[in-house]
């Protein structure tokens, strides 16, 4: 198999919610990794950059309350050892902005959460801008609140993951092997 498909490396998908109704259950969006020949995906590890995004298509007008959460749960994993991030990104969008109809949200980079009592008291945070793993797998949750019954709103969520370099193991080898192995 030559290249990785880029295809399966991002999706958009589009919600609707209705106060007093059903909630979108939590959605794979991505999971992405390096194919071999067959369906499975390979252990090879990488360096993944990301996109999350979120655009609110619609929503109710005229000052009706509403709040929506969107969060992006990560599932890294390299060899044997995988790890759940939830919340790794999360975006509150409300009646009071900060986005009009069809404005996109977006980021590249997170902020981690503080790893001591004393970066939290300093206000020391850490950007995330790339993931290190063989296989990463992305779902998004919703927390849909403070709207009358009835009240509805629609919603697109993307995530889209790419490799820092992406170079297909053979081509590597055979750089190896052309450059003499360094």
């Amino acid at each position: 198999m030559g290249a990785s498909d880029y295809r399966t490396w991002g999706n958009s998908q589009n919600f609707d919610f209705v106060m007093g109704g059903p909630i979108p259950t939590a959605t794979q969006l991505v999971r992405v990794g390096h194919p071999n020949a067959g369906t499975e995906l390979t252990q090879r590890p990488d360096t993944w950059r990301f996109f999350f995004g979120l655009t609110v298509n619609t929503f109710p007008a005229g000052g009706v309350p509403w709040q929506l959460d969107v969060l992006f749960d990560l599932y890294p994993g390299l060899g044997r050892s995988s790890v759940i991030i939830p919340g790794f990104e999360h975006y509150t969008q409300t009646d009071l902005g900060p986005v009009a109809p069809g404005q996109l949200l977006y980021s590249t980079s997170v902020i981690s959460p503080p790893k001591t009592p004393a970066e939290l008291a300093a206000g020391i945070t850490h950007t995330i801008d790339q993931i290190v793993a063989d296989s990463i797998s992305c779902q998004v949750r919703f927390l849909y609140t403070h709207a009358p019954p009835g009240t509805a709103l629609n919603a697109t969520v993307t995530a889209f993951f790419a490799p820092n370099s992406n170079f297909p193991a053979q081509e590597i080898a055979n750089s190896l092997i052309l450059d003499g192995g360094g």
